[in-house]
């Protein structure tokens, strides 16, 4: 495949990802395809952070097989946070 091609592959994938269409990003994923996302939102402390992500991504025969997210980890690990004084 050519270099355009695998970028419009990418481009298609994070219009997918955007329109949360399950259907399309299974159309473009591989049977194999290794996804790994930490996540946006702590549920412990139902605190959102701010972060700059950056995605790594691998396209093999017009598929992706792997999706990898980047995230600012110092800022997961702050929203992670309890609150240290006991509650009244």
């Amino acid at each position: 495949m050519s270099i355009e091609k695998n970028v419009q592959i990418v481009k298609n994938f994070l219009v997918a990802l955007g329109r949360r269409d399950k259907q399309g990003l299974l159309a473009l994923s591989g049977e194999d395809i290794e996804w790994i996302i930490p996540g946006e939102k702590i549920k412990a402390t139902n605190r959102t952070f701010e972060d700059h992500w950056v995605f790594d991504i691998a396209v093999r025969n017009g598929k992706l097989t792997n999706v990898r997210e980047y995230v600012d980890t110092q800022a997961l690990a702050r929203a992670s946070e309890m609150d240290a004084s006991p509650r009244p």
